[in-house]
């Protein structure tokens, strides 16, 4: 991979990662610059249609509204490599915002997984899935996963919090997301 695209495609997670609504649009340029500089980056094409489907969560317009950017890209990364992690987990979070094809979400994410264990993406996605499901049990299994991948991040502290307390553990819930404050307190989330 050209450094410079490796580079912009690391920034991109990196703001992705932050969650914080003005660095999901910061997100999309940097995998947008990655894509400029090696248009055949399945990770900058995968990391782009996740990036949109987090963006078009945090805009008043409609979901819909940014469906096709991120279809397209999810396509493209799967297409440039059908082996790739991440392009099948943001395939499986588009089956499950946009087409509420629960099934078929949860397919593409066991795929994600099956490739590359240690996916962040694919767990993290994995459990909200499954707490959506009601699952959760497998959720706490998943977003346990999820933080062994990356003790720091504030999101999965975010996520793991929520997952808790749907399961009843709202003590524990509580720690969790205190967690969350401290590490990143300008969070969307």
């Amino acid at each position: 991979v050209n450094p410079a695209a490796h580079e912009a495609y690391l920034l991109g997670r990196y703001h992705f990662w932050k969650h914080i609504v003005d660095d999901h649009r910061r997100a999309i340029d940097h995998f947008e610059r990655a894509i400029q500089i090696e248009p055949s980056y399945a990770a900058a094409h995968a990391g782009l249609s996740m990036a949109w489907q987090k963006w078009g969560s945090q805009r008043p317009a409609p979901l819909k509204e940014f469906e096709p950017q991120a279809r397209a890209a999810a396509r493209k990364a799967l297409e440039l490599d059908g082996q790739f992690s991440e392009g099948y987990a943001a395939q499986g979070f588009l089956q499950f915002s946009y087409d509420w094809d629960w099934k078929g979400a949860e397919n593409s994410i066991e795929r994600a997984i099956e490739l590359d264990p240690n996916s962040l993406d694919a767990h993290y996605h994995y459990t909200v899935l499954l707490m959506a499901l009601g699952r959760f049990p497998e959720a706490l299994t998943e977003i346990q996963t999820a933080e062994q991948l990356d003790p720091l991040s504030h999101q999965v502290q975010v996520l793991f919090g929520h997952v808790l307390y749907r399961a009843g553990k709202h003590d524990e819930a509580m720690l969790r997301l205190k967690q969350a404050i401290d590490r990143e307190p300008r969070s969307a989330q």
